[in-house]
C-alpha cells in the first residue's frame, strides 16, 4: 500500500505544472467581435476563466499539455447568448451594412471581445455566420467563465 501512494505521489509530482491548465480551441474561423477581418483558421487559448491567446493557426503557440477542442468547420465568436437560458441572442442584421458589422455591433452591447486577457466567454456555432447569419442559433458548444455549460 505504502508502495502504491509512493508511485501516485512521485507520478504526480513528475507531472507539467500546466498540464490541464489551458485548453485550446484549434481551426475553427474566429470572429473575435471587433469588426476585425476573421481569422479563417485560428487558435484561441483559454486559461482557466481568461484567454490567454487568440490568432490564427500558424502563429498562436499553443502551451504543452493543452486540451484541444476541434473547431474545424466551425465558428468561434464572443458568447453573444442570453446568459439566463444559453440560448443565442437574436442578432438584427438591421441598420448593418454587413453580418461583421452585426456581430461587433452585438458584442459592443452584450459581449466581450475575444482577446488575450479576456473574459474566456465563447460560442462555438456550426457554419459561417457570415454567409449564414441563422448558423449564429446553432451552438455547438458554449463556454463561459473558461469552462463549456451544458447546452439546453
Amino acid at each position: 500500500m505504502k508502495r502504491l501512494l509512493f508511485c501516485l505521489l512521485l507520478m504526480l509530482a513528475c507531472a507539467p505544472p500546466d498540464a490541464g491548465r489551458y485548453q485550446a480551441i484549434v481551426g475553427a474561423l474566429l470572429i473575435d467581435g471587433t469588426g476585425a477581418p476573421p481569422v479563417p483558421i485560428s487558435v484561441v487559448v483559454t486559461d482557466g476563466a481568461r484567454i490567454r491567446a487568440a490568432g490564427d493557426q500558424m502563429h498562436t503557440r499553443i502551451p504543452a499539455g493543452s486540451q484541444k477542442i476541434r473547431g474545424e468547420g466551425k465558428c468561434l465568436l464572443p458568447a453573444l447568448v442570453d446568459r439566463a437560458t444559453n440560448r443565442p441572442l437574436e442578432i438584427s442584421l438591421e441598420g448593418h451594412a454587413t453580418p461583421l458589422e452585426a456581430i461587433a455591433a452585438a458584442t459592443r452591447a452584450h459581449a466581450t471581445p475575444i482577446a488575450p486577457g479576456q473574459p474566456a466567454d465563447l460560442m462555438l456555432v456550426a457554419g459561417n455566420p457570415l454567409e449564414d447569419p441563422g448558423s449564429l442559433k446553432r451552438l455547438d458548444g458554449l463556454m463561459l467563465g473558461g469552462r463549456w455549460v451544458e447546452l439546453r
